[in-house]
């Protein structure tokens, strides 16, 4: 049994796919190793808080003072964080051997990732993630920061291809994508439903782009008044604004508000299509869990939903920001059996063969260096 720490700069109670990556992680590790979460003390990003957080399953969070910064390593402040950091992680050292350390974000914790590998002598595992690993969206400055963490770090995983699409890497790093349970997800059978019930999971801010998707509801519910319904779940600042614009939509729309991990998989079987316009992913936890639930996805083909929702496969990807469109894709689906019934079956494969949150970490201890203990 070894130490383990993940060092995450969000956690619970901030809700979001990050946060529940950690926690699935971190309860299967602690199966077999002792695991410990770093991360700094909750932080309020964009009001998206769970009402109850999961509790710890297993494992150890550890919170130190953190104010927010910013994600450049050359910025004054920044460096003083990584010290900070670091100088945590060092003494949970201390106080117990660590024989892995996981970093999650390496725009924010790639500095910290080099000290505790080259200083402490613990193998890192650099896991991106965020919006700040991408690395065709960073300026130079911040790609050669990525770059160099990655050379430094003992192993290095991304979430889906697009995180490095086009960086000039000296070696091929591997996908490690989010999951989901699985098991706790029956699949959808039969046909499409009357009123088809179209389900929204995301948290309600402005770059998941709510409203696109109440512009292409409008669109159908013109056409052809009460054959569609949208489910919209999630929580956000822009759960006012987005229940304002949904008011001339009357029952066709309901907020449902947030749900728990444990509720989810009850929510998307009791739906046809999922829809989303998101438009910043690096991966899209959303994603694994509808296809978990073999509904076939409807979305914008922005940042890394062509790498994960695959066209004609996975469901229909729209050109961002057209609510036509949009409403061209579900209505395709809702009145194509073959298609809907071929995409869920697939989608539900794909969850099975990628997505299983066991298979994830296992394949992750598989990748991740440990320090042998004397």
């Amino acid at each position: 049994m070894g130490h383990i720490a993940i060092l995450s700069h969000t956690f619970f109670p901030v809700v979001g796919g990050a946060e529940v990556g950690v926690h699935e992680i971190a309860r299967r590790l602690a199966r077999e190793h002792d695991v410990t979460v770093v991360t700094p003390m909750p932080e309020q990003w964009g009001g998206a808080y769970a009402a109850e957080a999961p509790e710890p399953d297993g494992y150890e969070v550890l919170r130190y003072p953190g104010l927010f910064h910013t994600a450049d390593p050359r910025e004054l402040r920044r460096m003083r964080r990584a010290f900070t950091e670091f100088r945590v992680l060092r003494a949970l050292h201390r106080r117990k051997p660590l024989t892995a350390v996981n970093v999650h974000f390496a725009g924010w914790y790639g500095l910290v990732a080099r000290w505790v590998r080259l200083l402490l002598g613990v193998p890192v595992t650099l896991s991106l993630i965020g919006r700040t690993d991408v690395y065709r969206d960073l300026d130079l400055r911040m790609r050669r920061h990525l770059l160099r963490s990655i050379r430094l770090a003992s192993a290095t995983t991304q979430i889906s291809e697009y995180c490095l699409a086009g960086a000039p890497l000296r070696r091929p790093v591997p996908v490690l994508p989010y999951g989901v349970d699985v098991a706790a997800y029956r699949p959808r059978t039969g046909p499409v439903g009357r009123p088809v019930r179209l389900v929204a999971l995301q948290r309600l801010v402005g770059l998941k782009r709510v409203d696109i998707v109440l512009d292409a509801l409008e669109l159908l519910e013109a056409a052809e008044p009460g054959r569609y319904r949208l489910t919209i779940a999630g929580t956000g600042p822009e759960r006012e604004a987005l229940q304002e614009r949904a008011r001339p939509l009357g029952d066709a729309v309901e907020f449902a508000g947030f749900v728990p991990d444990e509720d989810v998989p009850a929510l998307l079987e009791a739906s046809d299509l999922f829809v989303t316009h998101t438009m910043s992913e690096t991966f899209g936890v959303m994603f694994a869990q509808a296809m978990a639930a073999g509904l076939p996805i409807v979305a914008a083909s922005t940042t890394s939903v062509p790498y994960v929702v695959v066209d004609d496969r996975n469901g229909v990807l729209v050109e961002p920001h057209d609510a036509a469109a949009f409403a061209a894709a579900i209505r395709a689906l809702a009145d194509d059996p073959e298609a809907f019934a071929r995409i869920s079956a697939t989608n539900r494969a794909d969850a099975v063969r990628l997505y299983d949150w066991d298979r994830i970490t296992v394949r992750l201890l598989e990748l991740m260096p440990m320090r042998r203990m004397r």
